[in-house]
């Protein structure tokens, strides 16, 4: 997780004590030996489902769990045009990263860009051939300066990648530290020293570093203690394009927190004006939005009380129904930048429901016996939490090994509080309950499933604060984490509705009229 790069003092990236200058344009591409072209990257979690895939029936879109910078699929599912010039591409590509990102800041309180992944490469051979042509220039690097006489070509051209590092992260080209910048890093300069074999690389590196100590965030000041104790000269720039990196990355966050409470103001407009130039582009809303349209459809259908329905009602049913589809199920276009959030939260669902069912079962078998120790509830929680991780659905198998990991954890509770062991018939019937909980119609799981889903649905539709909304009973267990998926879950339900309104008034209509 990246660090915040905030200032301890006043919210900036630099400290304030070292007058440090911050730049707001971090756009320029910076070239470097060790990141590609010093472009930001990197994958915008927490919220983002980790394994969890996306739909196969159409084109992995780019979601919040891609990375910045990478050319992103075409937005929402769709297919882009037949015939589209480069320029074209390249704006439309750009105008979703714009949106990709200002969604989860809207979404996320603490969005970050995590620094450890300032340029990922996802791709074996990509990694293995960019590991291997970087240490092939550090090795000839190291072969140059070592040369009689010294070779500084690649330190001359270091030299220059890093005054321009350094100038970008300045807010201005004027300032004192920029005038030192240019002065001691003098491309003119290093090149005739180079020349005439003069050349001091080990002042030069002690400039960066003091240069770096005054305008890094706080959270970095470790970064340049080891910058300081590293005595050869290849290692050192190693390093120093490594924190310059990471620096890059501190700006970018930084900037993205300034620009978040003018961005919640034009959200709204901002992300359905970006939506409507989709739309358009397909022709017609029923060809742009067929799988929204499908989707309320089914809500609408299996309502009781359609000729009654308000649309909010409608949606807010919608939204309960995505927590029981598969994970491989076509997500409608307008929650296209929600998947894997809304993916994430049903798998956190299913954790906490099956959870639920696996405690009542434990206890209605176990008795009073167990029932008091605090200490047993959570460890059969955490356990339930890796081994339910992503399932929405539970197989067999991982309810078998549900089954197991619950009856090892009672008799071990069971013996450590001194009680005698259970009787293998009770033993078999925990097992064969839990095993069965995948059924549709297990009589524990139907009815905890049914509670859960109507906590949520008070959730959504109570004018309340969420934590005032009622927790059904068998419940209790997973409290907290039914909380914190309805906190979630209210965030998304409501941006969405406020964004898509006008196609969810549409489309509902339509359906009220054909029936």
């Amino acid at each position: 997780m990246a660090s915040n790069s905030a200032s301890k003092n006043n919210g900036s990236p630099g400290k304030s004590s070292k007058n440090k200058e911050i730049s707001p344009d971090r756009s320029k591409k910076t070239a470097s030996p060790r990141k590609n072209g010093g472009a930001v990257k990197g994958t915008l979690q927490p919220e983002v489902a980790r394994g969890i895939p996306t739909s196969p029936a159409r084109p992995a879109r780019y979601s919040p769990a891609a990375n910045i910078g990478r050319s992103p699929p075409p937005p929402f599912g769709l297919s882009p045009p037949g015939s589209v010039d480069v320029e074209s591409l390249i704006a439309a590509q750009n105008g979703l990263h714009n949106l990709v990102l200002a969604h989860e800041l809207i979404m996320q309180d603490n969005f970050q860009i995590p620094t450890e992944s300032a340029s990922p490469i996802s791709n074996p051979l990509e990694r293995q051939v960019k590991e291997t042509l970087h240490r092939a220039f550090w090795d000839s690097f190291r072969d140059r300066l070592n040369a009689n006489p010294p070779d500084y070509e690649y330190a001359v051209q270091l030299l220059g990648e890093i005054k321009a590092f350094l100038l970008e992260l300045l807010v201005s080209q004027t300032t004192p530290m920029a005038k030192q910048i240019e002065s001691h890093l003098d491309l003119s300069q290093i090149q005739q020293e180079a020349a005439n074999g003069a050349l001091d690389i080990r002042a030069r590196a002690d400039f960066v570093i003091g240069v770096i100590s005054k305008i890094c965030a706080p959270a970095r000041d470790p970064m340049v203690e080891e910058l300081k104790g590293i005595k050869d000269m290849v290692d050192l720039f190693k390093k120093m394009f490594e924190v310059l990196e990471v620096m890059k990355v501190d700006m970018a966050n930084f900037h993205l927190q300034q620009l978040k409470p003018h961005l919640q103001n034009e959200a709204i407009e901002y992300e359905r004006g970006k939506f409507k130039l989709v739309v358009d582009s397909e022709g017609s809303t029923a060809t742009a939005l067929r799988f929204s349209i499908e989707w309320l459809r089914s809500v609408y259908e299996a309502m009781d009380d359609r000729s009654t329905a308000r649309v909010e009602q409608v949606l807010n049913a919608g939204f309960l129904q995505i927590f029981s589809w598969e994970i491989d199920r076509i997500f409608p276009e307008t929650l296209s930048l929600d998947e894997a959030r809304l993916k994430k939260l049903s798998c956190r669902f299913s954790v906490a429901i099956h959870t639920a069912c696996v405690l009542i079962i434990t206890f209605n078998s176990v008795g009073g016996a167990i029932t008091g120790f605090p200490e047993f509830i959570t460890k059969l929680k955490n356990s339930m939490s890796v081994l339910l991780e992503n399932q929405i659905h539970p197989s067999e198998e991982v309810l078998k090994n549900v089954a197991e990991e619950v009856i090892k954890e009672t008799q071990s509770c069971l013996e450590s509080h001194g009680f005698g062991p259970l009787p293998e018939q009770k033993l078999r019937d925990i097992k064969l309950k839990i095993e069965t909980l995948g059924s549709d119609a297990h009589p524990v799981r139907k009815v905890i499933g049914q509670r859960g889903r109507d906590f949520l649905l008070g959730a959504l539709t109570s004018q309340a604060p969420k934590y005032e909304v009622p927790m059904p009973n068998g419940l209790a267990p997973v409290k907290d984490e039914l909380k914190e998926i309805a906190k979630i879950l209210i965030k998304v339900v409501s941006f969405n509705k406020a964004v898509f309104a006008p196609y969810y008034d549409g489309i509902i209509n339509d359906l009220r009229q054909k029936k």
